[in-house]
């Protein structure tokens, strides 16, 4: 799925499960993209298992949602210039976050699979669980420019390094992975084209003909 950035009406944003924007709950990616009304869906990072809780920060219309240990992410200003970059903040201190200012939209994912066009596979000591790095469905977002995005959800079990190769072929410069396995889904206008196995903590949707307010903290 390709989202080009520059039409002021696009918006990317986290859709939770509930309207209450509160963690807790989960969704498979076709009733997230169902409820959201959401023009594409696709889900999100890596969560708890049990109580849904992300693991990386997520900010919605400027608001700082959750924090969590996963150092990378995608993040979008209020006038559609996207950026994939780091925290500069301790994680004991990630409430009081700055990195994030000015930021409409940031999802903490990870790890990184493509760099400045390269397949990177220097991965962040974040992300130390074996089973990470094995075959299974794979999702992906990356950046052609920093008014290009691109979502990639696959049926096929790749290698992270196998999904960096995947994403360097579309074209794109810099990429981190989502969660993936059971987790790996993507919609478009309101169906699964690949529904999610499991319930997910949160997706990744894209909303056009949006008129509301931009937010910057």
């Amino acid at each position: 799925m390709r989202v080009d950035l520059r039409h002021r009406d696009v918006l990317v944003a986290p859709v939770l499960p509930h309207a209450g924007l509160v963690f807790g709950l989960g969704a498979r990616v076709g009733q997230l993209a169902q409820r959201s009304g959401a023009r594409a869906l696709i889900n999100g990072s890596y969560f708890h298992p049990q109580t849904f809780a992300p693991a990386g920060d997520i900010v919605m219309q400027g608001r700082m949602l959750t924090w969590g240990r996963i150092p990378m992410a995608l993040a979008i200003t209020p006038d559609n210039r996207a950026t994939i970059r780091a925290s500069t903040t301790p994680l004991l201190r990630r409430p009081l976050d700055t990195t994030w200012r000015g930021m409409e939209t940031v999802i903490a994912t990870g790890p990184r699979i493509v760099t400045g066009g390269r397949v990177h596979t220097n991965y962040s000591q974040a992300f130390r669980d074996p089973a990470l790095f094995g075959r299974a469905a794979r999702s992906a977002v990356g950046l052609s420019s920093n008014r290009d995005l691109v979502m990639v959800s696959t049926r096929a079990r790749l290698t992270t390094t196998e999904m960096g190769k995947v994403m360097t072929r579309l074209g794109v410069r810099e990429a981190l992975l989502l969660d993936g396995g059971s987790s790996a889904g993507l919609a478009w206008n309101g169906r699964a084209v690949l529904d999610s196995v499991r319930k997910v903590s949160y997706g990744i949707g894209v909303f056009t003909g949006y008129t509301g307010r931009r937010y910057a903290r």
